[in-house]
C-alpha cells in the first residue's frame, strides 16, 4: 500500500488547482521563482492529478514567448510548437504554443527525456535509485521514498542505511531555517523524565502560571519529550507537587540547621556569662548583648524565635541539673545500703536492730565511712530513714522465713499423720481392724508400725486421735449402709445367711431384693462396690456369718433363725453393732464377738 507521507500537510493547505494557482504575471518576470507551496511533493506521485483537463499548471503562455509557428494539420504533435517550462512546484510542464495546452507529460513528438527526472521534493535522498528513508517532522515516523511511490511499510528490497541518513521533511514554517531532529524516547517515563529535568533546568517553580512555563520552555527541543498538551500539564503538576515538597523540606533543614547554630551559640557563652544563671530564669534581653556579638546569633531571623529558643534551653539546663542531682543522691542511697549489707553479713546488723543500737555497734573505722558519713547528697535523717527501711525489709524477710519453716513443718507432719493413716486403712483391709475395734485392743500392734513414732512426736496421743477419726468415719458410714441393707434383708423371705453361704450369692440375693426400684437397685450397687475401706456389705455378711457360726457351735437356733433375727432386731435398733474384735499379737484375723452394743456407748468410750 502506498501513501502520501504529506497527507498532515494537505489538510492544512489544500493545493493548487484551477483558478487559485497564481499566473505568471503576478510572479514576475522570473518562471523558475519558488512558490509558497514548494513544500508539497512531487506531482509526479499524484497520477489523478495529471489529468489534461485539471487546471493544475497555468493556462496562459510564458511571457517573452515567441510567435507560433503556421499551423500545422495536427500541432499538437509537431515538436517545435512544444516548449518546456517550470511550475511553481519545481515539477517541468509542457506547453503547445498554437493549442494552448499544458501537460505534465512529456509530448511523444519530443522523443525520450534525455535526463533522468530528479523528484523536485526538498527531502534528500541517500541513493538516486532504489529505495531512500525519511522522516515525517509531525508524526515521528519514517517513511519510504523511491523517486515515484511514497509508502509507510518497510519494502523488501529495502537496504538498511545508517541512522543519520534518515532525513526530516521541513515543516512549512521553519522551512527556511535547519530544524533539529525530535529526541525519540524509549517509553512515556524516559519522555516524562527529560520533560521535568527540562522544568528542573529552568528553575520552574511550584507557583509559576503555564502561560509562563510555555514562553519559558517551549524553545527547548525537551518541551516536545511530552508528544501531547495534557501530558505536559500532567508531568507539571507532578514536578510542580514534588518541587514544592522538597521546597519545603528544604526550609525545614535551614531552620534546622539556624536553630543548631544558635543552640551551639548559648551552649559556648552561657557558662561564661557572669548574668546568667540557669536556676534563676536569666530574662534573654540580659543576655542579648553577649549573643550578638557572633555571626550565629543571627542565623536565626525571627527576635521572638531567638527568645523561644533561648527560654527551652534555659529549661534544659534546669532540667539536666535536676537530673544530675537525682542521680548523685541515688548513688548516695546506694552506696549507704550497700554498707548496710556488708554489716549485715557480719551480723552486726539484724532484723531487731535499732538505729543507736547499729551505731553504737560500729567501729571507728566504719563511723568514718564515705558511704554512711552525712554529705551534701544524703543528710542525716536520710540515712534513718533508709536505715528504717532496710530494717523493714529484713523483718519481713524473717517473717517470710518463719511462715516458710511454719509451712513445711506443716506440710511434713501432715505427710506423717498421713502414713500412719494407710498403716490403718491396710489394717481394715486385712480384716484386722473393724469398726468396733478400739484403740486399746489395737494400740500394741500399730505402735510397732515405723510411721507412728514420727505422729507420737506430734503429740503423745496423736496416733490414737488418728485411729478414733479414722474409726469414728468408718461407723458412720457402716451405720448408714448396714441400716439400709437389714431393712432390704427384712423384706425379702428368700435372702438367708448361712455358715456355709458365699459373699457372691449374697450379694445377687441383695441386688434381687432392691429389683423393685431404680434408686434401691442403684443404692445396693454402690454400697457393694464402695470400699471404705471394706465394703459396708462385705462387712455385714462377715458378720451374718460369725454370727451364725457361734449359734450353730452352741446350738441355740434353727438354720436362718439367726440371719432373720438380726434383720429384725436391725429394724428396731439401727444403732447396734457387734462388739470389739481381738487383735492377738500373733497378727491373727480379729474375730467378730456376738455381743452387741449400742453405737453410741462404743463412740463414748
Amino acid at each position: 500500500m502506498h501513501m502520501n507521507p504529506h497527507s498532515h500537510q494537505q489538510q492544512q493547505q489544500q493545493p493548487y488547482r484551477g483558478n487559485q494557482f497564481p499566473s505568471y504575471q503576478s510572479m514576475g518576470n522570473n518562471p523558475n521563482e519558488p512558490m509558497p507551496n514548494a513544500q508539497l511533493m512531487p506531482l509526479q506521485q499524484h497520477p489523478m492529478q495529471f489529468q489534461p483537463q485539471q487546471q493544475l499548471i497555468p493556462q496562459h503562455p510564458p511571457p517573452n514567448m515567441p510567435a507560433a509557428p503556421p499551423m500545422a494539420l495536427n500541432p499538437s504533435i509537431v515538436a517545435v510548437n512544444w516548449s518546456t517550462h517550470k511550475a511553481p512546484t519545481g515539477a517541468d510542464y509542457f506547453y503547445n504554443a498554437s493549442t494552448g495546452e499544458s501537460t505534465y507529460n512529456r509530448p511523444p513528438c519530443l522523443g525520450p527525456d534525455p535526463a533522468a527526472v530528479v523528484p523536485a521534493s526538498p527531502v534528500k535522498e541517500i541513493k538516486k535509485r532504489g529505495w531512500t528513508q525519511h522522516l515525517d517532522q509531525t508524526s515521528g515516523k519514517v517513511y519510504y521514498y523511491d523517486g515515484t511511490n511514497t509508502t509507510w511499510e518497510k519494502p523488501n528490497d529495502f537496504k538498511n542505511a545508517p541512522e543519520e541518513s534518515i532525513k526530516e521533511v521541513p515543516s512549512k514554517k521553519r522551512r527556511k531555517k535547519e530544524v533539529d531532529p525530535p529526541v525519540l524516547y524509549s517509553n512515556k517515563a524516559e519522555a516524562d523524565a527529560a520533560f521535568k529535568g527540562l522544568l528542573l533546568a529552568k528553575d520552574i517553580s511550584p507557583t509559576m502560571k503555564w502561560n509562563e512555563i510555555v514562553k519559558v520552555c517551549s524553545t527547548d527541543k525537551r518541551w516536545e519529550a511530552c508528544t501531547t498538551t495534557g501530558g505536559r500539564k500532567q508531568a507539571l503538576a507532578e514536578y510542580q507537587t514534588k518541587r514544592a515538597n522538597e521546597m519545603r523540606e528544604e526550609k525545614r533543614q535551614e531552620k534546622t540547621r539556624a536553630k543548631n547554630a544558635f543552640v551551639k551559640l548559648l551552649t559556648d557563652v552561657l557558662p561564661s556569662a557572669s548574668a546568667f544563671n540557669a536556676s534563676n530564669n536569666t530574662p534573654f534581653q540580659v543576655i542579648r548583648d553577649s549573643l550578638s556579638k557572633d555571626d550565629r546569633f543571627y542565623a536565626v531571623e525571627n527576635e521572638e524565635t531567638r527568645e523561644e529558643l533561648y527560654r527551652d534551653f534555659v529549661e534544659e539546663i534546669r532540667k539536666r541539673d535536676e537530673r544530675l542531682k537525682r542521680s548523685r543522691k541515688r548513688e548516695a542511697k546506694d552506696s549507704f545500703l550497700a554498707f548496710l549489707k556488708s554489716n549485715e553479713e557480719t551480723g552486726v546488723l539484724t532484723f531487731a536492730s535499732t538505729w543507736q543500737s547499729f551505731v553504737s555497734s560500729l567501729g571507728d573505722k566504719n563511723r568514718i565511712d564515705a558511704n554512711f558519713v552525712v554529705s551534701p547528697h544524703m543528710s542525716d535523717q536520710e540515712r534513718q530513714l533508709y536505715f528504717a527501711d532496710h530494717v523493714l525489709d529484713l523483718q519481713a524477710l524473717e517473717k517470710e522465713k518463719t511462715r516458710r519453716i511454719r509451712e513445711a513443718r506443716r506440710q511434713a507432719e501432715k505427710a506423717q499423720r498421713d502414713a500412719f493413716r494407710d498403716i490403718i486403712t491396710k489394717y481394715a483391709k486385712e480384716g484386722k481392724i473393724l469398726p468396733s475395734s478400739r484403740w486399746r485392743n489395737v494400740e500394741e500392734v500399730l505402735a510397732a508400725e515405723s510411721s507412728c513414732g514420727p505422729v507420737r512426736d506430734q503429740g503423745r496421743n496423736e496416733p490414737q486421735n488418728i485411729f478414733d477419726d479414722y474409726v469414728d468415719e468408718w461407723i458412720d458410714v457402716y451405720h448408714g449402709d448396714k441400716a439400709f441393707l437389714n431393712n432390704l434383708m427384712a423384706k425379702s423371705k428368700e435372702l438367708v445367711a448361712t455358715a456355709d453361704s458365699k459373699y457372691e450369692g449374697f450379694t445377687k440375693g441383695l441386688l434381687d431384693a432392691a429389683a423393685y426400684s431404680p434408686e434401691a437397685y442403684s443404692d445396693v450397687r454402690r454400697i457393694i462396690k464402695e470400699e471404705l475401706p471394706v465394703s459396708s456389705a462385705k462387712l455385714l455378711f462377715d458378720e451374718l456369718v460369725a454370727s451364725r457360726k457361734s449359734a450353730n457351735s452352741r446350738g441355740r437356733i434353727g438354720p436362718g433363725a439367726h440371719s432373720r433375727r438380726v434383720a429384725d432386731d436391725s429394724s428396731e435398733d439401727e444403732g447396734e453393732i457387734v462388739e470389739d474384735g481381738e487383735v492377738p499379737n500373733d497378727n491373727k484375723t480379729i474375730a467378730p464377738s456376738t455381743i452387741t452394743q449400742d453405737t453410741h456407748e462404743l463412740k463414748s468410750e
